[in-house]
Parts: C-alpha cells; structure tokens; sequence
C-alpha cells in the first residue's frame, strides 16, 4: 500500500469528500491512451520531518505529464497529498501543507522536457514538418495536433529568450564574425510578407540565427550587433551591404565567394578563369600551411607569401577588364574582384581574419537543405522559434554537443537557472556546466528525466 493509500484509510475528521477523487481527467486519459504509466506521490517536507501520525489527509492534487523515451510513450502520474495536522483536523481555517509543484518546461502543461526535445530535435534537426509530426504520434496511438506541437515551440522559444539573448551578447566580444542571409516568406493571415533570415557565426563560440521583417535586415541583426566593433565577414550580396557598405572598415569579402565566381567563368572562358583560380588556389594553399598558427605568425607568412600573389592578380585583373563582354561571367567575376579590392586586402594585413566566410555559407546550406520548414513560417511566432530552435541545434553541432540529450536537459535546467549565468547554459559552455553540482543536482532530482532514462 502507498504512503497516501496508508493515511487514506485513517479515519478522517471530515467524510464529505472522497480520499481519491478522480485520478485523471477524461481529456487527458483520451490523450495518454494505453500507454504504460508511471506514478509518483510527493509528501510534504512537513509530513517528512514530523512524522504521519501528526497529519491528517484531506485531499490531493493530481498532474498528468506525457513523457517520451526514445521512440516510446509513458504516462507520468503526480500525486501530491494536502495535510492537516491532525490535532486540527476539522476547521476550516487549519493550515494545509502540500509539496512544491515539479516545473515543468510548458507550465501547467502536459509535456515533459523529454517529448519536447524530440518534436523540437525532429523538426529543425531531422526537418520532419508539423504535419509528419503529428501523422507518426497519431500511427503510435498518441494525439498531437500540429497546432498544438507549433504552440508548443512558440512557448518555448519565448522561455529560450534569455539564453538566445546572452549568446546574441556574447558574440560582440569576437574578433570577427561570418555573415549570410536568406529570403523567408512569412504566410500569416492578412500579414503575408517576405524577410530574411539571418545566420551570424562566432567562430568556435555559436551559430546564431535570426529573422528581419524587412529586406534590410533592420531586425534583429542592427540591433543585436549595434556594439560590434570587430570584422563583418560578407560577400557583396545588396541585403548584407545593409549591414556594413563597401566602404565600411569592418567589412571584410570573402576571397571563397570570388573563388566561386571563377568557377562560374570556367564554361565560357576557360583560359582566363583558370589564370584567376592559380592565383586564389594559391592563396588557400597557404594559409592551410598556418591554420594553428598565431596572429603575429600568421601575419608575417601573408605579408612575404600572399601579399605579392594578392598584387598580381589584381594588376591581371586590370588588364582584363577591357577584354571582355560586359556581363559575361568573366566579367561578372572581375568586377567582384575589383570592387570589393580593398576589403579582399585586409585578410593580407590582419591574421585574425579569414580568407574564406565559407563557415557561414555552410552553417546556412544544412538548414537549405529541407528549406521548406523554415522559408515558409505561419507567423512571427514560428519564426521566433525557429530562429531560436536553429540557433541552438547549430551551435551543438559546432561544439560536438548530441542534441536530443541537450535540449531535453537544457528545459529542465533553464527554468531555475539564475537569469546572470545563463549563458552557461550554451552549447559553447555546455560541457563544462554539466561538471557542476548545481547542473547534476537539477537534472538528477528531475522525476522525469529519471523516467526517460530509465530502462523501458
């Protein structure tokens, strides 16, 4: 017999109500269907330290969570017990004693951390869609409409906040940061419009994403970065010329996108692409030779190496110019180059910079990849959390992070973590803050992280 069941059948000074009312609702039995259920009862601290004889059960509250293991469903019962002391049992105005609530990511909410993380993980990690989401819950006997997983993530993404915000801090303090953009539509009712999404790269720190309401990018990215000081590093697109013009001092090109422009040349005039490609080839070749290398080493190697490289081309690419057909590729590639001369120069003059902004490119193609389920959003909302969701899953493959075990974590943690160290909460932290008492201690006591963990 359990704890409440043993002090259920005392005898009561009140018998007006049931000892157990119903134990789950009709909705939430519809919901949980016939999957196996696991049932815990919280007593008090009161009743701990004094013992059961001095307390009387009058009533109890009940909380029904949904839990998910990897790829199964269980049910998670809280019962938590309301005490009077027994030498006041009877008046209405006795003190009554009930356990703390357990937090929960959603509050008041029927989703434990572990469900969460997983339709969080399928959707921007294995871009499963809403729709196939709530298809393969419903095949496995579980009801989660898409409305209710999309409310879900817009809730989260709102308690993420803080810890997005500390990372968007975070990067001012790089010596360099690589940039890209993308066109997203935005598909809300009577608001339909197109933005951009926004990727931001703090090397060996974070990826972080954002969206603009407008093509020119002046949300969120103006206002995130308004105290950087450092290198921007971008291609010439006109959207992230919003961002820092050709004339900006800390805008840096990227020689890998004037790679790329030869490549587009090779088709139509091979002779000359490939002259343009020894020459940028030979670039990359020798900044593989330093990629350890310091600052001051780096320097000195690009000055006596690179530097006269660098001068030729751009005297060859001079001597073109007049060559060929306005708006050829070739030509196209040459006025990449030559407009974009003297923020190429810099990677010559600063070794902290990079030659290539390739990292950003890349870190933007994995999310092109299944575009779908982010250029189109239903509403801000969505954009919010997928720009939030994105971030972090990105982030966790930069620092070698397994996602699923992150995020499930990082909801049971991020409700009582104190507001002025969130941001050890992120991927680039991670690792170390798992080593804490306070983490261990959080995750360990958590009811339903032990659920998820147990053996099934």
């Amino acid at each position: 017999m359990t704890l409440l069941a043993r002090l259920g059948a005392q005898p009561k000074a009140q018998t007006k109500k049931p000892a157990y009312p119903r134990l789950t609702s009709p909705a939430t039995a519809a919901l949980l269907g016939s999957w196996p259920r696991r049932r815990f009862e919280l007593v008090p601290d009161e009743v701990h330290e004094e013992g059961l004889a001095a307390f009387e059960l009058v009533g109890i509250d009940v909380q029904d969570v949904i839990e998910r293991r990897r790829s199964s469903t269980v049910g998670i019962q809280i019962i938590r017990g309301k005490f009077v002391r027994r030498a006041q049992a009877g008046n209405p105005t006795a003190e009554a004693f009930v356990a703390g609530e357990i937090d929960l990511p959603i509050p008041r909410g029927v989703a434990g951390p572990g469900l969460l993380a997983e339709t969080i993980v399928r959707r921007w990690q294995n871009h499963e869609s809403l729709k196939s989401q709530s298809a393969v819950f419903a095949g496995e006997g579980l009801t989660l409409t898409e409305s209710t997983l999309g409310r879900w993530h817009d809730e989260l993404a709102t308690t993420a906040k803080p810890l997005l915000d500390s990372m968007w801090s975070d990067a001012v303090s790089a010596p360099y940061l690589f940039i890209d953009s993308r066109g997203a539509l935005v598909t809300e009712k009577e608001k339909c419009r197109t933005g951009h999404f926004w990727i931001v790269v703090v090397p060996h720190r974070h990826v972080l994403y954002g969206f603009s309401k407008r093509g020119d990018g002046s949300i969120p990215i103006d206002e995130e970065l308004r105290d950087y000081s450092g290198y921007r590093v971008v291609d010439a697109h006109a959207i992230v010329q919003h961002l820092c013009g050709p004339d900006d001092p800390a805008h840096e090109a990227c020689w890998g996108r004037a790679r790329q422009s030869w490549y587009r040349a090779l088709a139509s005039d091979p002779e000359r692409a490939k002259v343009a490609l020894e020459h940028i080839d030979a670039l990359f070749r020798i900044d593989r030779t330093f990629v350890d290398a310091t600052r001051k080493q780096r320097e000195a190697v690009r000055r006596t190496e690179s530097r006269p490289i660098v001068d030729r081309f751009f005297a060859w690419c001079e001597s073109q110019r007049g060559l060929v057909t306005d708006g050829s590729p070739c030509a196209m590639a040459l006025d990449y180059a030559m407009n974009q001369r003297d923020v190429l120069l810099r990677v010559v003059d600063d070794g902290r910079l990079p030659i290539t902004g390739n990292l950003g490119e890349m870190s933007m193609r994995k999310e092109l990849q299944r575009r779908r389920n982010w250029l189109f959003s239903v509403s801000e909302d969505g954009t919010r959390a997928t720009s939030t969701f994105v971030s972090l899953l990105g982030s966790c493959m930069l620092h070698g992070i397994e996602p699923l075990d992150y995020i499930r974590d990082l909801l049971i943690l991020l409700p009582n973590w104190p507001q002025s160290r969130v941001l050890e909460l992120a991927p680039v932290s991670w690792k170390r803050t798992l080593e804490t008492a306070m983490a261990q201690e959080g995750l360990d006591s958590n009811i339903f992280r032990s659920v998820v963990l147990a053996p099934a």
